[in-house]
């Protein structure tokens, strides 16, 4: 079944959510427009509050959009109807220090996880969209690459490494546009500090 047999329609974060629940597992890119996408992180109980406290100190990497209660997989408080189990595209699962993908993660599901959604960059480039800013990327079909810097975030409990960025070609003219336009978006990684 189609969730948006018309592409042209406004697409919700509903939407997008339902469609991943009935197998879709590609990029959400330019999906949903207007809304604020997150990435999803589950962590057993015991490292919860270290994660929370790694995500405070590290705002602009890491902005905090919701905090589910321990054991519960949905998060009324982003969104009516969410099974984080199922809702989104794919897992990364980690585990005994493997990785491995995944479409749900129904059957791996404990009473003790937590479920944080952390903003990422794909709402500030929906602002760009809307502002008419060309992003090569994106014409491509892309979804541009991560770099691990030499950066250390700040550390938290357990939780410590280096920043990880993403980059984007955008042109020369365009850039003071782009960081007017991403500024507005600070919970998308959007431009937060003269330095960046």
């Amino acid at each position: 079944m189609s969730v948006m047999s018309n592409r042209s329609a406004v697409e919700t974060g509903s939407d997008v959510r339902l469609a991943a629940r009935s197998g879709y597992a590609g990029f959400t890119v330019g999906r949903a427009p207007g809304y604020v996408q997150a990435n999803v992180y589950i962590v057993p109980d015991p490292f919860a509050q270290d994660f929370l406290a790694f995500c405070h100190a590290n705002p602009v990497a890491c902005p905090i959009l919701g905090r589910g209660e321990t054991g519960s997989y949905s998060m009324p408080a982003l969104g009516r109807d969410i099974d984080i189990r199922t809702d989104l595209p794919s897992f990364l699962i980690h585990e005994q220090g493997l990785e491995r993908s995944a479409g749900d993660v129904v059957d791996l599901w404990q009473d003790d996880f937590v479920v944080f959604a952390v903003g990422c960059w794909l709402g500030a480039e929906g602002a760009l969209a809307k502002a008419g800013i060309r992003m090569r990327h994106r014409e491509l079909g892309r979804q541009d690459g991560l770099y691990r810097t030499r950066l250390a975030a700040t550390s938290a409990g357990r939780f410590h490494g280096p920043l990880i960025v993403s980059m984007r070609p955008f042109h020369k003219e365009d850039v003071d546009r782009v960081i007017a336009t991403t500024a507005r978006t600070p919970l998308s990684h959007g431009a937060s500090s003269p330095h960046w």
